[in-house]
């Protein structure tokens, strides 16, 4: 994944959205995913992949409505 990726998809969340990426394991995406989302939370494991759960950053661009 890249930055620029990662970027796009965090700013089509709204301020309570939430994403889902399914990466292979050896991909570090709560490192690459900090910048551009307010929590990362692996939501399960298996056969060589990852699903995290991914939030916007309240607070940091935009506050909630």
């Amino acid at each position: 994944l890249t930055e620029r990726f990662l970027h796009a998809a965090a700013a089509h969340l709204d301020t309570l959205g939430k994403a889902y990426f399914v990466v292979n394991a050896f991909i570090d995406l709560p490192q690459r995913a900090g910048p551009h989302f307010g929590r990362c939370q692996l939501a399960a494991e298996g056969d060589g992949f990852c699903v995290y759960r991914l939030e916007a950053a309240l607070g940091r661009d935009q506050a909630p409505k």
